[in-house]
């Protein structure tokens, strides 16, 4: 569902104009658990896990932020992988914009990084083409996969991290939270 309204990101791009219209709600076609979110920092990988399920919110991807910035494992110049394939996403384009200003504020990245964003249907696009506008101001290439094989491959990770990668982002899923170093 879109409903056009202007809001102007132009603060955030410097001397760039930029406009994002919409009031998003982006269902993924799956039985949705409750709603949960949870992460895992992957030292010796350099990476950093986030798993939502159930109807979320822009308020929740900054909870999960502020969660993980303040983990002593956590690390800036660490990727991330995103897995929104058992959610739904919901809020108004103003939640984006406070979302983009709390990134910004709280986030200085010294390193470009990889972030890569799991979803399961083409609803999620719009929320990926919003993550990958903001990105690119932010020194993160941000890419798209339904498969996590694909991602994995993508940040050119060997056997042995995938398998350990897999086995962390399932247990982060069925919520067995832990520290992976």
């Amino acid at each position: 569902m879109f409903v056009v309204k202007s809001l102007d990101l132009s603060d955030l791009a410097g001397s760039h104009f930029l406009y994002i219209s919409i009031l998003f709600k982006f269902v993924a076609d799956t039985h949705l658990m409750e709603h949960y979110s949870s992460y895992t920092i992957l030292t010796e990988q350099k990476l950093i896990l986030c798993c939502f399920q159930g109807e979320i919110q822009m308020k929740d991807f900054t909870e999960l932020l502020l969660k993980f910035l303040s983990d002593q494992a956590y690390d800036s110049s660490f990727n991330l992988i995103m897995d929104l394939r058992n959610s739904v996403v919901s809020g108004y384009s103003v939640d984006m914009l406070e979302y983009i200003k709390f990134f910004r504020k709280n986030i200085h990245l010294t390193n470009s990084i990889k972030s890569g964003i799991l979803i399961s249907t083409s609803d999620l696009e719009i929320l990926f083409n919003i993550f990958r506008l903001f990105s690119r101001l932010n020194h993160i290439d941000v890419n798209r996969f339904h498969k996590i094989d694909d991602c994995l491959n993508w940040m050119q990770f060997s056997e042995n991290e995938k398998a350990i990668i897999e086995n962390a982002l399932d247990g982060i899923s069925r919520h067995e939270i832990q520290l992976i170093q």
